[in-house]
């Protein structure tokens, strides 16, 4: 028994799909993760310094700080020491004009 019955097909027309990326996105928050992780890794790294690089550096900056209050200690010597003799000074000036007026 043959039958006079053609199959048909139906054929539909679609939009291709747009290409996908092979590469996949990043979330912002796995990006900041990232980071942190990052950072942290080279604070530690920092932050790993030898004992004596850190003693040293520690007494530059003593070294540093003393000569400074040396600096210091002379100027405010030398500022007493003017304003001593500037006071004698007048002292002396004031003597003369009382003089000169009695």
């Amino acid at each position: 028994m043959s039958s006079d019955a053609e199959d048909t097909f139906e054929v539909m027309e679609t939009a291709p799909a747009a290409p996908r990326s092979k590469r996949t996105e990043i979330s912002s928050h796995l990006k900041e993760r990232i980071v942190a992780t990052k950072v942290r890794a080279l604070t530690a790294k920092a932050g790993e310094r030898p004992a004596t690089m850190a003693a040293t550096l520690n007494q530059l900056t003593h070294e540093k700080v003393n000569a400074q209050i040396k600096v210091l200690t002379d100027l405010v010597k030398l500022l007493l020491r003017t304003m001593e003799e500037q006071k004698e000074e007048h002292a002396n000036q004031l003597k003369a004009l009382m003089k000169t007026f009695t």
